[in-house]
């Protein structure tokens, strides 16, 4: 079986505490550590700081992340994107790993 260790940056304004993302990995049954971070981000031309968060999977199957787990993510946190980084495998784009290139970019 296939095995990826990934890191998944997303950042949000519907993101309070990091917990609540380590609280929902552990609905989905995804060993995980995940760690706050401030994120500074450009919308209609003004910086805006929001509360974002690293997920780190080490071990897991190449079938997790896939596009049901994204999709779940997003609606519940309010997610445009995020950066994903299989190591050794991909770097970029969540939208670029699951389908052909359809980051709405920046």
């Amino acid at each position: 079986m296939n095995k990826n260790s990934s890191t998944l940056s997303i950042s949000s304004h519907v993101i309070k505490d990091c917990g609540d993302v380590a609280d929902y990995m552990m609905k989905c049954g995804i060993p995980c550590f995940v760690s706050s971070n401030t994120t500074v981000i450009k919308n209609k031309g003004q910086f805006i700081k929001e509360n974002g968060c690293q997920i780190k999977m080490g071990s897991h199957d190449s079938s997790t992340i896939n596009t049901n787990f994204w999709i779940g993510l997003k609606n519940t946190f309010g997610l445009n994107c995020a950066h994903l980084e299989v190591e050794g495998k991909f770097k970029g784009c969540i939208y670029d790993y699951l389908r052909g290139s359809n980051c709405p970019g920046l």
